[in-house]
């Protein structure tokens, strides 16, 4: 198993990751609170429901027996996520025995969100003329994220497809990296498409490639959030208030947008560039979100194993030849980011792995596990119950060329040599060792390289233990 190179946070993680003032400052929302609820685990759930219309601590020793003794573990790890949050607290009883109570504001704002007690967003009547918005909806919304695919696949093709700002956004998310570091932009209007910053994707931005579409735009939210609070310096609980209201709305609906704060506007704007709300005109105070902000309600704590998004459409031979059936630009760019394309069909693609096309997405940082997972994981339905799906052939070969890259080792050495005593050489050499910083050694020529970093503290050792 290769390390992953992206760190995916669930809800639960990236909330427990937040300053207490913002965590403390969405959880006067319901529909966070509803949000937040619905990705912690059932035990923790089953907590604070029976948690939730009490108004008084309930004993330690009462919330355990609750739980059968062999799953201690679950309960251990459900406590840990409650503290963590902030969703309850740990009080002494009257007895002085330990005790737990819900925080206030969550539980009033969960009940709330629970019995839907408030609308978070103004409806506007929609009209008949209005029928066909579904569909329209669904289209812009693939056609907006796609955009942000193609650009990370072929940023020289796709640069005038997606605007500034969420170019920077993906710089900002280590998925794209600046090939000229001296490059400086023309303009900064984060609404123009024209930057011609020359940049390439990351290894991590491949490995954002082979997450469903679910995971990915969870991903880039969190990146969102992020760029929006450091870069921006815009209000992190209003945003994410903003994101989980739109996640809880109705898909089809046309929502007023009129007495949002200047900072809930700019969100709004970044929203609408990667496709999860639409609106006619930027002027116009009302939009419609699509299904990609709609299905965040849904969780997101499935992680990276989630059902793929189309079927595989990938085929390998033996003899290296990759027939791809598919039509997408998207899928095909992607397959040419390690493999050189030799035909194209209305419907299929045929290309060919070499050690060339394979060497050249090292260079971009990918991996030989990478190539081999995506290979594996689009495989055709014909093949999937093949045993092994990519041929091992394939497989070994790609490891073997990628383990070509990693022969040699380089590190900063010093060289020490002319000792005058074979006592003097293996008091040096077993000090060397012992500190972790001996690289290589020969006993007979009393010869021996040591890290550079380490030098100093060799040379004190040395002067300390030199004979008189």
């Amino acid at each position: 198993m290769s390390k992953s190179l992206i760190e995916f946070k669930d809800l639960t993680s990236y909330i427990t990751s937040l300053p207490l003032t913002v965590i403390e400052s969405i959880f006067d929302h319901p529909t966070t609170c509803l949000a937040i609820f619905r990705e912690l685990p059932e035990l923790a759930k089953h907590f604070v429901m029976r948690l939730l219309l009490l108004s008084q601590e309930v004993p330690k020793v009462t919330i355990d027996s609750w739980v059968d003794p062999k799953f201690l573990e679950q309960r251990n790890e459900s406590n840990k996520i409650l503290s963590s949050l902030g969703i309850w607290r740990e009080v002494k009883t009257q007895a002085g025995f330990s005790a737990f109570i819900l925080k206030s504001s969550f539980k009033e704002n969960l009940y709330s969100g629970m019995f839907n007690l408030e609308k978070p967003l103004r409806e506007e009547q929609v009209s008949s003329s209005d029928g066909k918005i579904i569909e329209k909806l669904d289209n812009y919304a693939i056609e907006r994220w796609e955009s942000i695919l193609k650009y990370i696949v072929n940023p020289k093709d796709a640069k005038n497809q997606i605007c500034n700002s969420t170019k920077e956004v993906l710089k900002f998310a280590g998925l794209m990296k600046s090939v000229d570091e001296n490059y400086v932009p023309a303009h900064s209007d984060k609404d123009d498409m024209t930057s011609d910053e020359p940049v390439v994707l990351t290894a991590a931005a491949f490995q954002f490639l082979l997450w469903n579409r679910k995971v990915q735009i969870w991903y880039f939210m969190i990146q969102l959030l992020e760029y929006c609070w450091q870069k921006n310096n815009q209000d992190l609980s209003e945003c994410l208030t903003l994101l989980f209201e739109l996640s809880f709305s109705t898909f089809g609906k046309e929502y007023s947008c009129e007495n949002y704060s200047e900072n809930k506007i700019e969100f709004l704007q970044e929203l609408r560039k990667i496709g999860l709300v639409f609106m006619k005109t930027r002027k116009i105070k009302r939009f419609y979100p699509t299904r990609l902000v709609i299905q965040l309600a849904n969780g997101v704590n499935t992680g990276l194993e989630c059902e793929k998004d189309d079927k595989g459409y990938i085929i390998v031979e033996t003899n290296y030849r990759i027939y791809a059936y598919t039509d997408s630009n998207l899928k095909i760019s992607l397959l040419a980011l390690f493999s050189d394309l030799m035909f194209r069909f209305p419907n299929m693609v045929v290309a060919s792995l070499t050690r060339e096309s394979v060497r050249e997405a090292f260079k971009m940082g990918i991996t030989g596990q990478q190539i081999v997972n995506f290979l594996r994981s689009n495989a055709h339905p014909h093949i999937s119950s093949r045993k092994p799906i990519l041929p091992e052939t394939v497989s070994d070969q790609i490891h073997f060329w990628y383990n070509e890259r990693n022969r040699l080792k380089f590190f900063d050495g010093v060289f020490y040599g002319q000792f005058n005593s074979d006592d003097d050489f293996l008091s040096l050499k077993n000090y060397a060792r012992d500190i972790d910083a001996l690289i290589w050694f020969n006993d007979s020529k009393r010869l021996m390289v040591a890290k550079k970093s380490s030098h100093d503290a060799i040379k004190k050792f040395y002067k300390q233990n030199k004979p008189k």
